[in-house]
């Protein structure tokens, strides 16, 4: 891995040299883009000076340049009204910023697709898109683009017709640029609200509306004071005082003159044509509107000649940018195919190594694993073979374990029983001596001494069968101990004579020998069976002797 990391290092340097290319091309971009920003710049120009911009961007592959001379074109075409090719250039910076994540730049996209809805009437894209650039803007906390949107809102809404709607963003924008402190955003705002209240006929709300936004300074203050005094003459038109308002539309008049705003002008005289015509002047009303008409098509045909005169030097220096263009490709084209070669060689070379590279390090690495695989399979079946070793050497020492317990269980059975039989016999002369002392009570007074003699001892075998009794129950006990134990759980109801039966029963003692031992009758044991059998709910049909022995 060491020695793939160094030849990396080492191709990086190879390569190196050309990132100075994509160094100056992007300084290229900049000025280009600069240039084509300027208000100073004829349309067809700026559109030249993008589209190079973003001919030296592609070249460089820089993802950001790309962005801002799409959008540069995109706004630089909306400005000129060619929608369509906004539409596409607005769309693919668009697409650029989303890959790119760039949060501010996709707001400012967004907002210009807002201002194309609206300019081709599309009002339901038009909503949507300001009102997504709202929320992407909360989202940065971007306050300026906010009330931009929210004022684009009430321009919307008042296109509509839906005055109400377009007053409540105006007042929006308006509380924002307050908080921000961005007066000369408010004056176009101020403009749109005194534009509602001439729309509702309530010119001297328009008119205080009007008087805000002549207090603030703007880069188009002269356009906007000639359009605000415009404004002033219809709002005092609605309140049918005609001197102030020919009074305003001439100081309008006065500053279009100046700065040349025919557009102006000629809006200026349609609306003083009209004051004279309300108040009953038709000749002034006349004149002025015929000055309007022949401006109206002056205009269109100053603006006509301007567009030729365009187009003709755009021509010229098309002409002119081809030559410089094609030269710069030619060399380019050749540096590019230098490249391009020196590129191969270097990624040839570089393949080969690396296959070789790559090559070694595999075979090592098998070499390797096979290795590990022998000695996981060695080390598996010695410990297999110990396992099997140690399994066989517990399972020997269990069964001579096992073996060893039966055995003394059985020694211990048989002890039992040879005990049991003993006691039997031992009852048996004892029943024997009990006649004997009959017959010494029946003696004559000389033999009753013997009798008594006699006697004694018969009752000293009495006290040691007894003994021996009390042993044998341990015993029993003993032999049985985990029986007896799960027995007295099982039926908590059960005498302690009835678990010494069951014992001797499951001991295999019959019902003689038990009678010989308890110094009863065979009939008493057979009473004594039948009662257990109730006590533990045993069926007619299941052997009480088997039914312990598996128990």
């Amino acid at each position: 891995m060491i020695r793939q990391i160094k030849w990396i290092i080492i191709l990086f340097f190879l390569f190196g040299g050309n990132t100075t290319s994509y160094s100056q091309n992007s300084d290229i971009v900049t000025l280009l883009l600069d240039t084509a920003n300027s208000d100073t710049v004829f349309f067809l120009k700026r559109v030249k000076f993008a589209e190079q911009a973003l001919s030296y961007a592609k070249l460089s592959g820089n993802k950001r340049n790309l962005f801002e001379a799409n959008i540069s074109l995109g706004e630089i075409y909306l400005r000129n009204n060619t929608y369509d090719k906004a539409l596409v250039y607005l769309k693919t910076a668009q697409s650029i910023a989303n890959t790119l994540k760039l949060k501010k730049e996709i707001i400012e996209v967004d907002y210009l697709l807002g201002r194309l809805y609206m300019n081709i009437l599309n009002f339901e894209n038009t909503i949507k898109q300001f009102r997504k650039t709202i929320e992407e803007a909360k989202e940065i906390a971007d306050s300026s683009t906010m009330g931009d949107a929210y004022s684009s809102l009430g321009i919307t809404y008042s296109k509509q017709g839906k005055i109400d709607s377009s007053m409540i963003f105006y007042q929006k924008a308006l509380q924002i640029f307050d908080k921000i402190h961005q007066n000369k955003k408010k004056q176009p705002t101020y403009i749109n609200i005194g534009d509602y209240f001439l729309e509702i006929k309530q010119p001297d709300s328009a008119l205080y509306y009007f008087n805000l936004s002549l207090q603030i300074d703007s880069i188009y203050q002269t356009r906007a004071i000639a359009i605000i005094y415009i404004n002033i003459g219809l709002a005092y038109s609605q309140k049918n005082d005609f001197k102030k308002a020919i009074k305003y539309y001439r100081r309008s008049l006065k500053i279009a003159r100046n700065y040349s705003y025919r557009y102006v002008i000629y809006a200026n005289y349609l609306e003083v044509s009209r004051i004279y015509e309300k108040s009953r002047k038709p000749d002034s009303a006349l004149f002025y509107f015929k000055q309007y008409a022949a401006l109206k098509d002056s205009i269109f045909n100053a603006d006509v000649l301007d567009k030729i005169n365009k187009y003709q030097t755009f021509v010229e220096l098309e002409k002119k940018d081809k030559e410089i263009t094609l030269a710069k490709s030619q060399v380019e084209i050749i540096k590019q195919k230098e490249r391009v070669a020196r590129f191969k060689n270097y990624l040839l070379l570089f393949f080969g190594l690396f296959s070789v590279l790559l090559g070694l390090i595999l075979f090592w690495r098998q070499r390797s694993i096979n290795r590990s695989k022998e000695n996981i399979m060695k080390k598996n079946r010695e410990l297999q073979l110990i396992k099997i070793e140690m399994a066989n050497r517990e399972i020997e020492s269990k069964n001579v374990e096992n073996k060893r317990l039966s055995e003394e269980l059985e020694k211990k059975k048989k002890d039992l029983l040879n005990f049991g039989l003993d006691i039997s016999r031992k009852n048996k002369f004892f029943q024997v001596l009990k006649v004997e002392i009959k017959k010494a009570m029946n003696a004559k007074e000389q033999e009753q001494q013997a009798s008594l003699k006699q006697l004694y001892f018969l009752l000293q075998n009495h006290i040691r069968i007894n003994d021996d009794l009390s042993i044998f129950q341990q015993n029993i006990e003993n032999v049985n101990q985990k029986f007896i134990t799960k027995l007295s759980q099982e039926f908590p109801n059960l005498t302690q004579l009835e678990i010494s039966l069951c014992g001797m029963i499951k001991i295999g003692l019959s019902i003689k020998e038990i009678s010989a031992i308890r110094n009863v009758s065979p009939k008493s044991v057979e009473m004594s069976r039948y009662r257990l059998r109730k006590k533990i709910d045993l069926p007619k049909n299941v052997d009480l002797t088997r039914f312990l022995n598996e128990y």
